[in-house]
């Protein structure tokens, strides 16, 4: 059982690695730079609510088809019930990323003390949660220890950081994410195919409706749909960026990289915010038209 579980936790650790983490390292140092701005509350509530979807929109993509990954990709057939715990993982992952934004008032009033604590009373819940749970469910027992721990942290988290910097998460688009998407996972048990190519593109159809059936319930707001549109209309105009790298101006396609050796200057519209992960300089929001030498870049 142990191996089935630790299966599980690696196929659902897909959303930890390239959405969590992904996100902790690339939002955090703006989150922190907006700290101070009047409109940071804003900022964050909506940062929250499409962090929510995407991390259950993959959350239920892995979940749907973890029977079929581990069809593919495991040659032994009890690995295969390891499908079994992946949604529990997926949900505890979910919790992992939403309480990021959470903890960013700890961060704020420099009260990186509750976090120490909030982590340990969970350790001890968790264990006691094992101790519990195993003996009557097996590893759906842990999984569930471990949702419940997630889910708590992420709870406490958001009780307690409110009370020092109140932002007002709209926490009730994040349960109709978590409602429209449970409700979907459990559609493929009503309809069951025999033909494995074609469950698989049910779950597909069913996965892609995620998003859209989201609009009818008044998830999206008409600003954010106008922004969305806009953005993608600007992304589609800019094709590369200039960028004076020791001393040379060279054109970069955007979503590629380069490499420095001394400094480099991103010389974008001025129109356009630039951040540079690995540089952070306090009072400057907009990174763009900044000379960053190497020493300075984390």
């Amino acid at each position: 059982e142990v191996g089935i579980y630790s299966l599980g936790s690696k196929i659902a650790g897909v959303l930890n690695v390239f959405v969590v983490q992904a996100f902790s390292l690339g939002f955090l140092p703006i989150a922190y730079k907006m700290l101070n701005d009047p409109n940071a509350d804003i900022f964050y509530r909506k940062i929250f609510k499409y962090l929510a979807l995407i991390l259950v929109f993959v959350a239920l993509g892995l979940s749907l088809f973890s029977k079929e990954i581990l069809l593919l990709f495991s040659g032994k057939e009890e690995y295969i019930q390891a499908y079994k715990v992946v949604p529990f993982f997926t949900i505890a992952f979910v919790f992992k990323g939403l309480q990021y934004m959470f903890m960013l008032g700890f961060h704020y009033v420099k009260k990186t003390k509750y976090i120490a604590y909030i982590i340990g009373f969970i350790l001890v819940i968790n264990i006691a949660l094992n101790y519990l749970l195993i003996p009557i469910y097996g590893i759906l027992g842990a999984a569930l220890a471990t949702v419940i721990s997630s889910l708590l942290i992420a709870f406490i988290s958001y009780y307690i950081s409110e009370k020092f910097y109140p932002v007002k998460y709209e926490i009730g688009k994040m349960m109709l994410v978590f409602l429209v998407g449970i409700i979907i996972y459990l559609v493929p048990a009503l309809f069951k195919f025999n033909n494995f190519y074609l469950q698989m593109i049910f779950k597909l159809l069913l996965c892609l409706t995620f998003p859209f059936l989201l609009y009818p319930l008044g998830f999206y707001e008409k600003t954010e749909l106008q922004k969305i549109s806009k953005v993608v209309r600007k992304i589609k105009k800019i094709d590369f960026i200039k960028i004076k790298i020791d001393g040379k101006i060279k054109k970069i396609p955007i979503a590629s990289k380069f490499t420095f050796k001394k400094r480099f200057k991103v010389l974008a519209n001025k129109k356009y915010r630039v951040n540079i992960i690995g540089f952070s300089k306090r009072g400057i929001k907009n990174e763009n038209m900044i000379e960053i030498n190497a020493d300075k870049i984390l």
